[in-house]
């Protein structure tokens, strides 16, 4: 399936909008539903998953994570192959890896967010030069026993790099988790679990005005002193959304 993730940029916050352009191109056509984009200081970074690349790209078999950095609000994108062979898990969606966070105090950083072999390991890649080279991956996070499901990240105005995820057991319970980098994306402090109990499963959960199948609910943003996070929950009988704001200094 050739899906394709499209945007569209406004410089008048919000009251008109420019041309229509897509995510990908024939030579890196996108493969797989994961995409996402964020912008700072003039540039609109994305990042999805890619059925095939060129051969001058690299050596290595697709899917593939690439990231393009557009500076004319999408029109046309330098893109970059930052993984090949990407694992692929059953049911990954949009709101999985992977994920790019644009850092306002630092133009041309950027960082991309990976999930390790088998979904249990959450990994950081950090580019200061607009994807021209790239440092990592780097361990943002990991439970023991556990999938990574969910996943996002985000800057804060004064470039610290925060991360979410939810911890998904066998039985398919999960916590939410979140961790934070002081140093922009190169070092990670203490992850902290954000839930004080674990949700049941999603199979065990009253239907109730949520998308049942797979919400679209997490997601995290970064001010100068808090981390805020938000995540689907069980632990009320229906799926609802939870909301917690967490330090930065606890990091």
């Amino acid at each position: 399936v050739h899906s394709e993730t499209f945007i569209r940029v406004s410089k008048d916050n919000g009251k008109t909008w420019g041309l229509i352009y897509s995510y990908d191109s024939p030579e890196y056509p996108q493969g797989g539903m994961g995409s996402r984009a964020s912008a700072a200081n003039g540039a609109l970074a994305v990042t999805y998953v890619a059925s095939s690349v060129p051969a001058s790209a690299g050596a290595g078999k697709c899917p593939c994570v690439v990231f393009g950095v557009s500076r004319d609000e999408g029109m046309s994108f330098d893109r970059h192959v930052l993984q090949f062979n990407m694992f692929m898990p059953r049911g990954f969606f949009g709101m999985g890896s992977p994920a790019v966070a644009a850092d306002p105090s630092h133009p041309g950083r950027f960082a991309v967010m990976t999930l390790g072999e088998s979904n249990t390991e959450m990994q950081v890649q950090l580019t200061e030069d607009y994807g021209k080279t790239w440092r990592g991956p780097v361990k943002a996070g990991s439970v023991p026993g556990t999938t990574i499901v969910k996943p996002d990240i985000a800057y804060s105005p004064k470039g610290e790099l925060a991360v979410m995820w939810l911890a998904t057991d066998k039985d398919g319970a999960y916590t939410a988790w979140s961790n934070a980098s002081h140093e922009g994306g190169s070092t990670f402090g203490k992850q902290i679990q954000v839930s004080h109990a674990p949700s049941p499963s999603r199979t065990s959960i009253k239907f109730r005005g949520n998308n049942w199948d797979g919400d679209d609910l997490s997601s995290i943003a970064v001010d100068n002193d808090f981390v805020h996070i938000v995540w689907a929950d069980g632990r009320a009988g229906f799926l609802g959304a939870w909301y917690a704001r967490v330090p930065l200094a606890s990091y």
